[in-house]
């Protein structure tokens, strides 16, 4: 456990020491110059809104997950999934063109590696 800490407190230290000037839009000049100065003084002098928003930068959030609609295991955008249909997941049914027996030669198989129509087989 001490050794976790200590490895934690030394990258903690060496992210302070690799922020960049673009990063600290809410600093003025003056300040990022003092941060630039001794990165560790500043942080322990800062008050409490700039050492959060220097450990927010320091350890920003993972993103948020996608929102949408989930078919299968893709999450597609609200706004793509209310536009599109999958005939065959959302209804259950093949595909209005198809008639529900003869393949559509609009589309294209690979099965492997072969392209073209594909046909069962027998027995």
């Amino acid at each position: 456990m001490r050794d976790a800490n200590l490895r934690a407190f030394h990258n903690t230290v060496r992210k302070l020491y690799n922020i960049e000037w673009e990063q600290l839009g809410f600093l003025t000049d003056v300040q990022k110059d003092n941060f630039f100065e001794n990165p560790p003084m500043f942080f322990i002098r800062a008050d409490d809104e700039t050492a959060t928003r220097l450990w927010d930068i320091m350890h920003p959030k993972a993103p948020e997950p996608a929102v949408g609609e989930l078919r299968g295991n893709v999450i597609y955008p609200r706004e793509w999934a209310a536009k599109q249909r999958d005939f065959e997941y959302d209804t259950g049914k093949p595909f209005p063109d198809m008639g529900g027996t003869a393949p559509n030669p609009a589309f294209t198989y690979i099965v492997n590696g072969v392209t073209g129509d594909v046909t069962a087989r027998a027995g």
